[in-house]
């Protein structure tokens, strides 16, 4: 039984926290990487009994215990700098029924933004500002310690390089004109930043207080900042309409105090990047990161998310 791995597990990583029992176990709704359960815990800590709140994530297939490591490392690196994040209290890459390796959080009580947002709403303007503040961030004070910068052969990096040489190595020609839509299409250089990777209303909780906590970093890594806010942009205007994202790009400027330059080149790129993957999953010419990342799922029940992605990026580029 989960419930009783669980107390087994996180009462052998906790050792501080005796007489462990897991209460109010349930599968929530998880990613394609992994599943989530929610949970309290009740525990006696320095001889006073406690309750808390857990998120347990558990990840699968083989890269699990590194993808589970690295989330972990920039989830506290990220908080030790002054992120809304949940606070980690467990990681563990022991192999067990329920997956190849498991985070275990404190649960942030709220709603998923995703599910209440519209144009004209004040956390537009808040998520904006974390963005852009995680944008500031020195890149050595997440990635100069046990945190890495996501990195996984399943994916083809949002580079121009990088997708030139898949474009290359696998033969899929139907590329190359995105290929020579990089080329051609302006760009203005900045500064590496730290990058979310995967950061939309989908992935932040709003707690009782109306405060933002930003969850699912497993994508975090390393590069030019306008990749975040052309995935944000994409699918806050796919969650909540056109008007609220236009409202995000306009108070991230605010918050970055810069103008966003070159935006649709950046979107190409993130875009394209994630649609040569696809590809790549679709012929069987990579490993996907996790089983259930199959033809029929991708034709299936991800089917809808590919096309978001590629309506917008058909949109920015004219390509078909």
């Amino acid at each position: 039984m989960i419930d009783r791995y669980l107390e087994t597990t996180i009462g052998g990583d906790r050792p501080d926290w005796s007489d462990l029992e897991v209460h109010g176990l349930a599968e929530i709704d998880g990613g394609w990487e992994t599943s989530i359960y929610g949970l309290d815990v009740s525990y006696s800590e320095g001889g006073v009994v406690r309750r808390k709140p857990l998120v347990a994530r558990f990840y699968q297939g083989d890269r699990g215990p590194a993808h589970a490591e690295r989330e972990a490392a920039v989830v506290s690196a990220v908080a030790a700098a002054g992120m809304p994040v949940p606070k980690v209290e467990v990681v563990t890459t022991r192999s067990s029924p329920y997956g190849s390796a498991m985070v275990v959080m404190v649960r942030v009580d709220g709603a998923v933004l995703a599910d209440d947002l519209s144009s004209n709403d004040s956390r537009i303007a808040s998520m904006a500002r974390w963005l852009a503040a995680l944008h500031r961030m020195p890149v050595e004070s997440v990635f100069e310690s046990e945190a890495q910068p996501f990195e996984d052969p399943a994916f083809v990096a949002p580079d121009a390089g990088a997708m030139a040489e898949a474009v290359d190595r696998f033969g899929l020609d139907d590329f190359a004109p995105l290929l020579d839509w990089l080329t051609e299409a302006p760009l203005t250089e900045q500064e590496p930043s730290v990058l979310h990777g995967d950061y939309h209303p989908g992935n932040i909780i709003v707690d009782h207080a109306g405060g933002l906590t930003i969850i699912d970093w497993s994508f975090a890594g390393v590069g030019d900042y306008r990749l975040d806010v052309a995935w944000s942009a994409l699918w806050t205007g796919a969650m909540a309409g056109a008007a609220a994202r236009s409202e995000l790009l306009a108070a991230y400027e605010v918050a970055a105090r810069a103008k966003i330059e070159d935006l649709a080149y950046f979107e190409g790129l993130k875009l394209g990047a994630r649609l040569l993957t696809v590809a790549l999953w679709l012929h069987s010419l990579v490993e996907p990161p996790v089983p259930k990342i199959n033809k029929a799922a991708i034709r299936g029940d991800y089917r809808s998310t590919v096309m978001t992605v590629y309506e917008r990026f058909s949109q920015v580029t004219g390509l078909r």
